[in-house]
């Protein structure tokens, strides 16, 4: 478990969008990288499972693009000002998906939070909300509405 301090206030989003969709049969395939959870609360110590689908990049919609299904692709925890590498996957199948069960941080403090899919290259992860149950006190709210473009860190995650 690597984590990453120095993040700026993280918003929750439930799906980032992808490329538009065409007509024919590939135009489910253009549906943006959605990211869920087993449940949208959990204390820490529990087991959540996320799943991601549609995790590739590109949008073959007839135009030529190439999709690659994400690969290597890093499991986060967020929650305030860090973000916590639970996990890695390989996005597989026709629908690009993967999923994984992952342990909610022991010191997760209670409040809000987010699970992320994110790939090394991609400034945008897919994220799913989820509130963290707990005593003590309660973590920083996660910040904005939108998305986490501009907010993710631009230094490759390893």
């Amino acid at each position: 478990m690597r984590a990453r301090t120095g993040l700026m206030m993280l918003p929750l989003i439930a799906a980032i969008g992808g490329c538009a969709a065409g007509v024919g049969g590939d135009a489910a395939s253009c549906v943006g990288p959605q990211v869920s959870v087993s449940s949208a609360t959990a204390s820490p110590g529990e087991t959540v499972t996320v799943s991601g689908e549609w995790l590739h990049s590109g949008c073959d919609d007839g135009s030529g693009e190439d999709e690659e299904p994400y690969t290597d692709a890093a499991v986060l925890f967020l929650q305030a000002d860090r973000s916590i590498e639970l996990a890695r996957v390989d996005a597989t199948g026709d629908r690009s998906t993967a999923t994984v069960d992952v342990i909610v941080p022991a010191d997760a403090p209670p409040g809000a939070a987010a699970f992320a899919i994110a790939i090394t290259d991609g400034s945008c992860p897919p994220a799913a909300p989820v509130t963290i149950h707990g005593t003590g006190t309660t973590a920083a709210p996660l910040a904005g509405t939108a998305s986490l473009c501009g907010r993710w860190p631009t230094a490759t995650i390893d």
